[in-house]
């Protein structure tokens, strides 16, 4: 496992201290705790195509979670087996959408890296 790398502990601009959490970079090849059926939250370093830099955005692992697609899947037949949603698992982004609960983008396209990913982590309130 990679070594945590914690946050910075500086001040921010107002000279409060800020708080610290660790995040523990997993290795793309193991597989998210995402239940079966749902989708969850995590950070994801990615490279794209072409590029040097990793970029680290918040990103969802869907784990046969049922998507809606327009022209269907290209996966399931098309016998009405699947009238919930085509049961999708991978990286994606999601983003509201006047017309539905949340439209999801593929995260990685042909030439993409999933460099790492981690659990968000809480925000543990403190005592005064």
């Amino acid at each position: 496992m990679p070594d945590p790398l914690p946050a910075s502990p500086a001040p921010d601009a107002r000279g409060i201290p800020l708080k610290t959490a660790t995040i523990y970079w997993r290795d793309p090849s193991e597989t998210p705790p995402t239940p079966a059926g749902e989708e969850a939250e995590y950070l994801a370093a990615l490279r794209r195509k072409g590029q040097q830099k990793v970029f680290t955005i918040a990103a969802r692992h869907l784990n046969a979670f049922p998507l809606d697609f327009e022209d269907g899947c290209g996966d399931c037949p098309d016998d009405g087996t699947h009238d919930e949603g085509c049961p999708t698992t991978g990286w994606y982004s999601a983003e509201s959408h006047s017309d539905y609960a949340a439209m999801y983008n593929r995260l990685l396209y042909s030439g993409d890296e999933l460099v790492a990913w981690a659990e968000i982590p809480n925000y543990v309130e403190s005592a005064p």
